[in-house]
Order: C-alpha cells, then sequence, then structure tokens
C-alpha cells in the first residue's frame, strides 16, 4: 500500500492591532476660559489578523482621553461703581429752605468691561433735587399792641381837666432774629385824654365846663392834632337869691394829641441785582443767553400794616453770548462787512424803549435777523 505524505500545517500568525484612530470627540464643557472635552480612539486587531490559531492583539481596544478646550477668557460685562458725589448747584433761595440740584457721578469699572464685554447701560451721570437750607431768614421784628403803663396828672383839681396817659409796647411780635431789622417807632406813647374826679364848688350861678365837642384829628396816623371844646352855662337857679357873676354862656377850645400810632409804610423794591447766567444757545460764535436777576422787598420794607411789594422778586433777560470765533467760520467776516447795517438796527430797536431788558433783547433779535440776511 502507498502512503502518500500529508503537507505540514502553515505556521500560527498572532495578531497585531493597528494604530488608534479617533472614534468621537465629545463637546467642550465650557465655551470659553478652558473646559475638557473627551476623545475616544478605537483600534482594530487586523495588521494582521490572528491566522491559524494565533493569538489576538493584547490590550483594549477603546482608549479615553480627555483634552483642554476653549481656553480663551470669557467676555466680562462691564458694571457701574457705586454713585459719588460730583457737583452741587445753586440753591433756589437765598435763605430758609429751597431746592438744590446734586450731581452724582460713577464709572464702569467694577468691572471694567474686557473681552468683547459688553458696556455699562445707561449715563454716568444722574442728578437729584435736594432740600438746601443754608441758614435762616432774617426776620424783622414787629410791635405786640399797646399796654398801659401809666397815668399822669389832671390838669385840674376838680370838675373836667387833661390827663396824660402813657402806653407801651414790645418787639416781641415777633422778635428780629437773623439779622432781621428792629422794630421802628418808639415802644411808648402817651394820649391826652378828659378827667374828671369830682365836681367844683359852686360859688357863682354858672355850671361846670361840660365837652362840646371833640373835634376831628388832623391826620388818621403819624401823631395829629385836635381841637376840643367845652362849655359852661350860666345857670341862674345855681345861685342862692343872687344873679352871681355869670351874665352869659361861655365856651372854649384845647388842642390835644391825636392818632399817634406809626402810619402804615408800603413795601417797595430794591433795585435789580444779578444772580445767574444761564447757558449759551451755541459753542461758538454768537448766540443767546438767559440771564437771571433778582431783587428784595427791602427799599423799604413793608411795616404798620403796609402792603407787600408787587410783582416778582426774580426776572429773566436774553443776552448775547460770544464765547469763542467757530473754527472756519466766513460768515463773521460778511458780518463785519455789514457792520454798518447791524448798527443801524440796534439803534432803531433802542429807540422803541429804553428799558435795560428790551435793550437786551431787542439787541439780540437784530443780530440774529443780520445773521439770517448776511448768512
Amino acid at each position: 500500500m502507498e502512503r502518500v505524505a500529508m503537507a505540514a500545517a502553515p505556521p500560527q500568525s498572532r495578531g497585531h492591532a493597528t494604530d488608534r484612530v479617533v472614534l468621537t470627540e465629545g463637546s467642550c464643557s465650557l465655551t470659553c476660559g478652558g473646559g475638557t472635552k473627551t476623545l475616544t480612539y478605537r483600534r482594530l486587531c487586523n495588521s494582521p489578523a490572528p491566522q491559524y490559531g494565533g493569538t489576538n492583539c493584547t490590550g483594549n481596544y477603546f482608549k479615553n482621553e480627555t483634552l483642554v478646550c476653549n481656553i480663551q477668557p470669557c467676555p466680562i460685562d462691564g458694571s457701574w461703581s457705586s454713585w459719588q458725589w460730583l457737583d452741587n448747584g445753586t440753591c433756589s433761595v437765598m435763605c430758609g429752605e429751597g431746592l438744590m440740584e446734586v450731581t452724582y457721578t460713577r464709572e464702569c469699572d467694577s468691572p471694567a468691561p474686557q473681552y468683547n464685554g459688553s458696556n455699562c447701560l445707561g449715563n454716568n451721570t444722574k442728578t437729584e433735587i435736594v432740600i438746601c437750607d443754608y441758614q435762616s431768614c432774617p426776620v424783622d421784628g414787629s410791635w405786640s399792641s399797646w399796654q398801659w403803663l401809666d397815668n399822669g396828672t389832671c390838669s385840674v383839681t376838680c370838675g373836667e381837666g387833661l390827663m396824660e396817659v402813657t402806653y407801651t409796647r414790645e418787639c416781641d411780635s415777633p422778635a428780629p432774629q437773623y439779622n432781621g431789622s428792629n422794630c421802628l417807632g418808639d415802644n411808648t406813647k402817651t394820649e391826652t385824654v378828659i378827667c374828671d374826679y369830682q365836681s367844683c364848688p359852686v360859688s357863682d350861678n354858672s355850671s361846670s365846663w361840660y365837652l362840646l365837642d371833640n373835634g376831628t384829628c388832623s391826620v388818621t396816623c403819624g401823631g395829629g392834632e385836635m381841637t376840643v371844646t367845652y362849655r359852661q352855662d350860666c345857670d341862674s337857679a345855681i345861685s342862692q337869691g343872687d344873679a352871681g357873676n355869670c351874665t352869659e354862656n361861655s365856651t372854649k377850645s384845647e388842642t390835644t394829641d391825636c392818632n399817634t400810632q406809626p402810619c402804615p409804610v408800603d413795601g417797595s423794591w430794591s433795585s435789580w441785582q444779578w444772580l445767574d447766567n444761564g447757558t449759551c444757545s451755541v459753542t461758538c460764535g454768537e448766540g443767546l443767553m438767559e440771564v437771571t436777576y433778582t431783587r428784595e422787598c427791602d427799599s423799604p420794607s413793608p411795616q404798620y400794616n403796609g402792603s407787600n411789594c408787587l410783582g416778582d422778586n426774580t426776572k429773566t433777560e436774553i443776552v448775547i453770548c460770544d464765547s469763542q470765533s467757530c473754527p472756519g467760520e466766513q460768515v463773521i467776516n460778511r458780518w463785519a462787512s455789514n457792520l454798518q447795517f447791524r448798527t443801524t438796527l440796534w439803534r432803531r430797536d433802542l429807540r422803541k424803549d429804553t428799558s435795560p431788558g428790551h435793550k437786551l433783547q431787542s439787541a439780540a433779535r437784530s443780530l440774529l435777523r443780520v445773521g439770517q440776511t448776511v448768512g
């Protein structure tokens, strides 16, 4: 029997893995400021694959790796600092309680915007109205009502005579305060009144003197004179069987003081005083500006129930303001060439009204008309 030779079996071949390749890439945990992401790698056992009973590749076929990502800084939005005082305006009154504008400022630095962050929203300044009370206003003194002080001596010891009565008052209704003016006039006054203690003994057939007429005071206030008339009648019935010395009726007149109280003093305005300048209507060249003036009702102040001043204590006038020439403003040269024309308009308006406020306002309107003409 013939034997057939068996072929030899191929040698075993162990498997080899391929290089790892990225299978999946995860998302970054942050969009900025440095986050992490996971990469998953895979390899195959086919380079070559195991053959003829060879062993598989050793190790893991998958591998995860963590990487840093999006390391650029995150945008930082700006945020305002706290408000800080910047400036006080002018109080609306010179004394007492008024209103005032107070300006505050803040900075966009808490934090400042960075890396394309947004700026702060809103304004960096604000104005608030607050109460201002620098000093108390002057309080002028005013008299209290008259009070009896003393009686003088009657001019006669019997019958009807005259007597001085003294009255007093105090400067305390109210008392002057904070440099206010004292009360004007005297704190005492004397009035003449009729006194009649007892009847005089009758030595003849005449009656006692009696008041016939009070008369009328020469003035209503400030101290005047009044003529008082008395009469004495003959009365034969008084005599005791004798005609006596009285032959006819008699009259006599006496002059007394009257209406000694001070006369009312009406208030009158002081002259206008500059108070404040407004803002020019332009930043260069000739513009218009409001100027405010004030006055006080103290020339004189009202006293003794006199009336207050009429009208406002402030006024505003329009004046020309010219802080600086505008760059390249040729109209200035054209205005200069029309100087005679402007002067004519100025003088014509001044002839219409000679008041100071009207001069300035008329001049301002004339200059505006010239600017429109030559411009």
